[in-house]
């Protein structure tokens, strides 16, 4: 039987990152990787994605940033649940209304592929992001030990093009390097940024996805 209470575990190349204590990356250093600030998040309606704990939303809360909704499948405990902008819902099925979100991050919460599961998620994201949006993608499986680095570029890229031919109509689809990125380990340098499309094309008509 599937344990839902099971917490992330980090890869042995992710835990010079963590502080002492933690279960998942702090809230600051999202952001550091993906190469945003907390002023990124100010003044916008912002979704965690398997926000687990809420440490993003906590952080963003004591700098006086209200907008991140914290979303996940899990349950972390009566006092997360209890939390004004924590919503409890699956990816498939993201529990908000359409055309609200100003930006997506997904930290650690699942591995793009180019498969039906994978354009599912992104798809129902699609409906409730605002045209010309970002979701930013730091994805769970950072590395593959069993391969260089130059096969790693080489999947990495071809991935990037089986993505953006499975969602073509809906995001723009790109593979990009940390701003904080060591260079030890080709993959887990790299998040993926999709930027949702117009829902309307130049004629006025709607786009089918």
């Amino acid at each position: 039987m599937e344990n839902n209470n099971e917490k992330p575990k980090f890869t042995e190349r992710e835990l010079e990152f963590v502080e002492e204590g933690r279960e998942m990356p702090s809230g600051e250093h999202m952001l550091r990787y993906l190469g945003l600030s907390w002023d990124d998040l100010r003044d916008k309606v912002v979704v965690d994605l398997g926000a687990a704990e809420a440490s993003l939303a906590k952080e963003a809360e004591k700098r006086g940033i209200h907008g991140v909704v914290s979303i996940d499948k899990n349950d972390y405990g009566q006092a997360i649940r209890e939390r004004k902008n924590y919503v409890r819902g699956e990816l498939e099925n993201i529990p908000l209304k359409d055309n609200s979100i100003d930006l997506f991050l997904s930290s650690h919460v699942f591995s793009l592929r180019a498969d039906e599961e994978t354009k599912n998620v992104l798809l129902e994201s699609s409906r409730v992001m605002k045209d010309g949006s970002k979701m930013l993608i730091w994805p769970a499986i950072l590395g593959y030990p069993q391969m260089k680095e130059v096969e790693e570029k080489k999947f990495a890229e071809e991935l990037e093009k089986e993505l953006q031919e499975l969602v073509s109509n809906t995001y723009d689809v790109h593979l990009k390097r940390s701003p904080i990125a060591k260079g030890e380990y080709f993959y887990a340098d790299y998040f993926w940024e999709l930027t949702r499309k117009s829902k309307e094309t130049p004629a006025g008509a709607v786009i089918n996805i």
